[in-house]
């Protein structure tokens, strides 16, 4: 029976299978780039995959009936959104080119968090992205925000995702009030920026310690 070339694995490379770190108890998990989440084998917590890759499934009108629930409703591409967004977020830091170089590291630092089931990849990465940015502004506030929620919703954020990220790096940075998983995150995402700087920070995650040690 013939498949469709996009998901036949007689198409695949070897850098389409492979493992990733579980973000609770850091067991190595090994994915194929179709596999939505898996469970881990340390813990027994669903992991999501950081590397989704389904292909053409994020466009063709028959992807449900080819690989069922993956590309369904729950299965919702980010990675044009954050493209969009860093290319965005290159021209408002234009002048400042260590700001666009904190965004991008700490985007990329996001990567073992995307894995945990309880948060938005979407809103992590996006207000990692700005975090990273804004890293050594004095003067975080949500009148600042206000301007860069227009980027948010041009990237392609609904107003509330958008209304989300500017209150996490608020809480972040400035005098917010979100206390959630997606924040919780971002504070060890941030301190792990300047882990020289913040010894005494004790980290709210136990994958944020486990970056830690391994940085140090």
């Amino acid at each position: 029976m013939p498949r469709c070339p996009g998901q036949d694995l007689r198409f695949w490379t070897p850098k389409d299978i492979f493992d990733v770190m579980c973000f609770n108890c850091g067991a190595k998990i090994e994915f194929w780039k179709d596999e939505p989440s898996r469970i881990c084998p340390g813990c027994s917590r669903q992991v999501r995959n950081p590397r989704i890759d389904l292909g053409c499934a994020k466009w063709c009108r028959f992807a449900k009936e080819c690989i069922g629930k993956a590309a369904g409703d729950d299965y919702k591409p980010v990675a044009p959104v954050i493209d969009r967004l860093e290319l965005l977020l290159e021209g408002y830091f234009a002048a400042e080119p260590d700001a666009v170089k904190r965004s991008s590291r700490m985007l990329k630092h996001c990567e073992p968090f995307l894995q945990s089931a309880d948060l938005d990849p979407c809103i992590l990465q996006c207000a990692a992205m700005l975090i990273g940015g804004l890293l050594n502004d004095a003067a975080v506030t949500s009148q600042k925000l206000d301007g860069i929620k227009p980027l948010l919703e041009r990237a392609g954020l609904d107003p509330a995702a958008s209304q989300k990220v500017c209150l996490l790096v608020l809480s972040v940075l400035g005098t917010g009030t979100e206390k959630g998983s997606e924040y919780q995150a971002l504070c060890d995402l941030a301190a792990l920026q300047n882990l020289a700087t913040r010894p005494q920070y004790t980290f709210k995650t136990e994958l944020g310690a486990k970056l830690a040690k391994q940085m140090m």
